[in-house]
């Protein structure tokens, strides 16, 4: 469960239908933010670890290709201009997780407002990434998106990850995803669309779980 006492625990409302002007506000309002979590990614993987930018970058790129659409990659350019940061930085913060791998266990779980003795959704994650996430971690940004053709909703995370790793739509439906591994091993289809994309998809068009697809 995340203390926000210890996080830069930020809350965020964009609106407007045009992703390039959002990801230029959202740069913008989280350019020093942005800035930071670039610096230890590198100072750690590159510095540290001796790992070749390129291969680095071509493994966030990854990530990248498979996870986004023509909205994410406008909102990603506009983001990385109001940041005054380059499309590649911006690439290689959105890619953290790939770069660094499967190697934690998070966890999740979602209260929603009827069930909740205050009567607000309550929601709880935990966060145990391994170096360096776990020092990017303290810069928690809960951000809602309305581009007024999409279920606003809510994303929590992590500055610079603009998918689903925990969100909660205007309509409750409520979808995380946890980097943890399987007991009996697992496989991924390259070939597929990311599933960190998909679900933002299935959060952003979904007005009641009975219209949750399977992925």
């Amino acid at each position: 469960i995340i203390d926000v006492s210890m996080c830069k625990t930020t809350f965020i409302y964009f609106r407007g239908a045009n992703y390039y002007q959002l990801g230029a506000q959202y740069g913008a309002k989280f350019a020093k933010e942005l800035k930071e979590i670039y610096s230890i990614i590198y100072g750690h993987f590159v510095i540290e670890q001796e790992l070749p930018y390129h291969k680095m970058l071509k493994t966030a790129n990854k990530f990248y290709l498979r996870n986004t659409n023509s909205d994410h990659t406008l909102f990603i350019q506009g983001m990385a201009s109001g940041a005054d940061i380059t499309f590649e930085e911006a690439i290689i913060i959105i890619g953290m997780h790939a770069i660094t791998g499967i190697k934690s266990s998070c966890s999740s779980f979602y209260i929603p407002p009827k069930r909740s003795l205050t009567q607000s959704g309550i929601i709880a994650r935990l966060y145990d990434d391994a170096p360096p996430l776990d020092k990017v971690s303290k810069y928690l940004a809960i951000t809602i998106i309305d581009d007024g053709k999409r279920v606003p909703g809510a994303m929590i995370g992590i500055v610079g990850q603009l998918f689903c790793f925990t969100c909660v739509s205007k309509e409750n439906v409520f979808i995380s995803i946890n980097n943890g591994s399987p007991s009996g091993g697992s496989s991924i289809n390259k070939l597929a669309k990311g599933v960190f994309g998909k679900l933002l998809e299935v959060a952003q068009n979904a007005y009641s779980v009975k219209e949750v697809n399977p992925l």
